[in-house]
């Protein structure tokens, strides 16, 4: 179902409308170092959705930032994104569907010209991807956080694919993988930036 659906114009805007409200909640708290106001300082990106959201190049040229407005302080607070996955050049919804992608039996048999030509990723950066979710990601503290909403185990080796499952990303319906992309996004966005660490990550995300 991943490898063959595109995700709507409308699903992508709803990306960019809940980084903006993330953005809002870290504003009202403010710098961590010196208490002082914090002032939009973003930046530009030139981002790639693959086969799946190329229709949020356009979308996300912009990765929204803050700056401490204190002199003296000046410290950059960059606020977790359900858009972008750290620095990574392709949008976090392409690098979880890549990584879902490389482990169906279809895409085994593919080459390594095939893959690209069918994604519009590399085979090679795809495996790098599920990499990082079967060793940084579940080593880090928002896995834990993340295997605290559910009560059966989550498959860490099956990563993301068993988040999605979990979320009911494969049901019989055209929406229920845009659905589970935004509650996965939602739940893995604290690891999207190391600038800023927000309390009670994944909650705070949730209650932004």
């Amino acid at each position: 179902m991943c490898q063959n659906r595109v995700l709507s114009v409308q699903f992508l805007l709803l990306l960019v409308k809940l980084d903006l409200l993330i953005v809002a909640a870290v504003v009202a708290t403010r710098c961590t170092r010196c208490g002082g106001p914090l002032h939009r300082s973003d930046y530009p990106r030139k981002p790639r959705g693959a086969w799946w959201a190329v229709a949020g190049e356009p979308l996300c040229t912009i990765r929204f930032s803050l700056c401490c407005g204190w002199p003296g302080c000046r410290r950059r607070a960059t606020p977790p994104s359900v858009r972008f996955l750290a620095r990574r050049v392709y949008l976090a919804t392409t690098v979880i569907l890549a990584s879902v992608a490389l482990g169906t039996a279809s895409a085994t048999v593919l080459t390594a010209r095939q893959w690209w030509q069918r994604f519009g990723v590399p085979r090679r950066t795809a495996r790098r991807w599920r990499d990082w979710w079967c060793t940084a990601f579940v080593q880090g503290p928002v896995w834990k956080e993340v295997c605290g909403y559910f009560a059966v185990p989550l498959d860490a080796p099956g990563l993301p694919g068993s988040l999605l499952t979990e979320l009911g990303a494969f049901a019989d319906d055209d929406r229920a993988l845009e659905r589970a992309l935004e509650q996965a996004l939602r739940l893995i966005a604290p690891a999207t930036t190391t600038s800023i660490v927000a309390r009670n990550g994944a909650r705070f995300v949730r209650r932004a």
